[in-house]
């Protein structure tokens, strides 16, 4: 009996040490790499409508307009199955919450100022597509900070340099 008690420990502790070590450096940056991928795809497309905005076309925002939402929808589908892999940091959960931030800015704020770029000079407010643009730079604005600050706090842990991108 008392051989068996051994062997059933050795086989706990192995388990827990298993478990308890957690990512490597290279799956944590492997990790890192999957999730930028699809924030930097969401990034692309919202780069791209804002640019469409600068035009105050509709018939050239429009297009821009479903290409991000198809897009945050695509990335966020992506993140969802996805597993984090590590709980410790806010990476991944910022991550997603950043996406999601897009998504109900391209469902409401991007929409009203399409609508704006639509109404007549007479009807046309500057001053409501300015107060639009204004609320997209507060919300993005210090989520993003907290989004970099994560990223960089993941990275640290796990040993490894964040490239700088475009």
């Amino acid at each position: 009996m008392k051989k068996s008690n051994i062997y059933v420990v050795l086989l706990i502790s192995f388990v827990a040490l298993i478990y308890s070590c957690g990512p490597t450096p290279e799956q944590a940056r492997q990790f890192n790499d999957d999730v930028i991928e699809q924030q930097k795809a969401v990034m692309v497309a919202i780069n791209e409508l804002e640019a469409a905005n600068s035009t105050f076309d509709p018939q050239q925002i429009e297009p821009k307009l479903a290409a991000a939402a198809k897009q945050i929808d695509e990335s966020l589908a992506i993140l969802k199955k996805m597993k984090n892999i590590d709980e410790e940091t806010d990476f991944f959960p910022l991550t997603i919450e950043l996406i999601e931030m897009f998504k109900a800015q391209v469902d409401n704020e991007y929409k009203k100022i399409l609508e704006q770029y639509k109404l007549s000079d007479e009807e046309y407010s500057e001053e409501t597509t300015n107060a639009i643009l204004k609320s997209i730079d507060d919300a993005y604005n210090p989520l993003a900070e907290k989004f970099f600050a994560s990223q960089q706090k993941f990275a640290d842990k796990y040993g490894f340099e964040l490239e700088e991108t475009e």
